[in-house]
């Protein structure tokens, strides 16, 4: 029964792909061996879907403005064991996402050092105004644990990065069976 199924034919990139995209799949596949960039694609959307801000909309119907979407993608590539969707799927979107995500983490770190600073400082004027009978003075708000890419998705690993981020956020996962298994997850205490 399996060699009656006829394969499809390779996507032509150029026919189908977003012109910026077009690029980066034809280096992804020539880095990878692959004759057929669909799967590459197919991620890279997922990849640029994740990094739009949720306010974003779609026009979906070319002559249609009045019916438009978020940007948000389900992707999955489907194939036998050993087929390579691994190396397509880190190759092709998850280390677009990742290149970004670590950028960001860079400035997250910056912000959460100083944040640190200055919380203990606050501490400090915290514990004075109260030995003085003073006001106690307001707080710093702690800056947000922006994080583009998980792949995790326990609720426990996910609440902070979803609540600090407008934009949503990419998950990634080479077993369809790890993704079900986390939602699942539950973890006492939140840890």
């Amino acid at each position: 029964l399996q060699n009656d199924i006829a394969k499809p034919p390779a996507a032509n990139l150029d026919e189908i792909a977003p012109k910026p995209l077009v690029p980066y799949i034809k280096d992804r596949k020539a880095l990878l061996g692959v004759a057929d960039g669909g799967a590459l694609l197919i991620t890279a959307i997922g990849a640029c879907s994740t990094v739009a801000d949720h306010k974003f909309r779609i026009q979906v119907k070319q002559f249609d403005d009045t019916y438009t979407e978020r940007p948000c993608l389900w992707c999955l590539t489907i194939g036998d064991s050993g087929h390579g969707k691994g190396p397509i799927q880190r190759v092709g979107g998850q280390a677009l996402l990742e290149e970004l995500n670590d950028e960001i983490y860079v400035e997250v770190l910056k912000q959460l050092k100083a944040y640190v600073l200055v919380h203990e400082q606050w501490r400090h004027e915290k514990d004075k105004a109260i030995k003085a009978g003073q006001d106690i003075p307001e707080e710093p708000e702690e800056p947000p644990h922006i994080q583009l890419i998980s792949n995790d998705a326990t609720q426990a690993r996910l609440r902070l990065p979803l609540q600090a981020t407008k934009r949503g956020m990419g998950m990634w996962f080479e077993e369809l069976t790890k993704w079900s298994g986390d939602m699942n997850a539950y973890q006492a205490g939140g840890k």
